[in-house]
């Protein structure tokens, strides 16, 4: 079986979106053992899913190994990298890398559309 391995910055960013859901189920007037309840069922099955399959979700490019899942309806993102990184086949996958936990909504998330800087070399000077 797929190992799971969680990074420092995965085990921050799920202990950060759980306070976060657990003060905005407060101040709505949710029942917040609830909402905690569906979001960690929700993240359980997407895990279980990264790890019977991990090429579920696509690499950003050949250049950009990380994955991401999407969950919650739509709220979250899993980033995630395979071992060894070249892996075709699930059979060759040794662990699975939850390298960080983002809201889909935030400034942390660009995905693949970061801005790059751009360089223009003009040979002639």
């Amino acid at each position: 079986m797929i190992q799971l391995i969680r990074s420092e910055q995965f085990h921050k960013d799920l202990a950060e979106v759980l306070d976060w859901l657990y003060s905005r189920a407060v101040k709505d007037g949710k029942d917040p053992d609830s909402l905690e309840k569906n979001f960690k069922d929700d993240f359980l099955k997407t895990i279980g899913h990264l790890q019977s399959n991990p090429f579920m979700y696509s690499a950003y490019s050949s250049n950009n190994p990380t994955r991401r899942a999407v969950f919650f309806f739509g709220n979250y993102i899993i980033e995630y990298q395979l071992v060894p990184i070249q892996s075709r086949f699930g059979e060759e996958v040794e662990e699975v890398i939850l390298a960080s936990l983002i809201p889909a909504r935030s400034e942390r998330f660009d995905g693949a559309y970061e801005d790059l800087d751009v360089f223009e070399l003009n040979e002639e000077e």
